[in-house]
């Protein structure tokens, strides 16, 4: 339980790779996924698609983020960050 936040790290760095638009979807679709069967992760988890969405080259994926955020944001401690 406690390395999921490794995991989402770990995630996150190929997210800053380049990569295929599916590949990076697939990698967006597992973080959500890890914070939904681990809220505990969903803070650090948005910080690390928050970062993406900087340099995000696919403008698909980023409204897919954005939507995220406004799902799940709003349900964090620290709601006021997204």
């Amino acid at each position: 339980p406690s390395k999921h936040l490794m995991l989402v790290s770990f995630l996150s760095k190929f997210l800053k790779d380049k990569g295929t638009f599916e590949f990076k979807r697939s990698i967006v679709s597992g973080i959500v996924e890890l914070m939904k069967q681990h809220p505990e992760a969903a803070e650090s988890s948005l910080l690390h698609l928050c970062e993406y969405i900087e340099d995000c080259e696919y403008d698909w994926l980023a409204i897919e983020i954005i939507h995220i955020l406004g799902e799940i944001g709003p349900f964090t401690s620290g709601k006021y960050r997204f």
